[in-house]
């Protein structure tokens, strides 16, 4: 198993089956010297999912987390951050100046991009763009993001093939290969997520990956758990396989 994890959730996004504590206990067994749990972090406006925490439970989320780094202090790193929309998933506005501010709340250690929505409100890994025009916009937000210097990496950055099932057509190529300059572009890593393995879906992509290979992009693993499934051996090897079939680099760590 890798030793620095950046991605994780909880049972406050109500979509984990992990306490806050549970899940750095599940760390500690894995030997895991870095692991951060990274909530939904809220949206502004209008609440949006109900993956995405409020202002009271962020609160929450914090405190408790602090709490978890003096206890474990002695076992294990423990980091806290937020995945951030950068799209808003219930009124499609642009929100990447809001959730690149949200690094400055006192207790938050940083940020990663988790794009999972389409400007008409389908979500990546259930639908598809509905013409080139909001692919592109859907890449333009993206670069947005990134430009503002305030996040370490993108989450599940291959995640619209799940909506693609799979199929490379002229869209689904397009955003790849954009995705991927991006990465290269700006020296930020792009995330090879152990839960779309654990859930069969389709990403990580062994074309998005070739192509992050070829071009120069940096990856690096997240476990993106929501339950034990991401920890197994299992899902290791085949992240493994991954990287050594498709030649990507990966980096063991984030500087943080």
């Amino acid at each position: 198993m890798f030793k620095h994890n950046y991605h994780a959730h909880s049972d406050l996004s109500r979509h984990s089956t992990h306490s806050l504590e549970d899940s750095i206990k599940k760390a500690i067994e894995h030997k895991f010297e870095t692991f951060s749990i990274s909530e939904h972090g809220q949206l502004e406006g209008p609440f949006g999912t109900r993956r995405i925490i409020n202002d009271e439970e962020e609160q929450h989320f914090i405190n408790e987390m602090n709490k978890l780094k003096e206890k474990y202090k002695d076992q294990i790193r423990i980091l806290t951050s937020f995945e951030m929309e950068i799209m808003h998933t219930k009124t499609g506005q642009d929100q990447v100046e809001f959730a690149a501010n949200k690094l400055h709340v006192d207790g938050i250690d940083f940020l990663i991009i988790g794009h999972h929505n389409y400007r008409s409100g389908a979500h990546v890994f259930k639908g598809q763009p509905k013409d080139m025009e909001e692919a592109k916009d859907y890449i333009n937000v993206l670069e947005a993001a990134i430009k503002t210097g305030k996040f370490l990496y993108i989450a599940h950055p291959d995640g619209f093939m799940a909506g693609f099932k799979g199929e490379i057509n002229e869209m689904s190529a397009y955003m790849c290969e954009a995705v991927v300059d991006l990465g290269v572009k700006y020296n930020i890593p792009l995330g090879i997520n152990f839960n779309g393995i654990c859930e069969k879906r389709d990403y990580p992509n062994n074309h998005f990956w070739k192509l992050a290979a070829k071009k120069g992009a940096k990856a690096i693993y997240e476990l993106d758990s929501h339950d034990d499934g991401p920890f197994s051996k299992e899902v290791f090897d085949k992240a493994e396989k991954l990287v050594k079939e498709s030649g990507v680099e990966l980096i063991e760590k984030l500087n943080i």
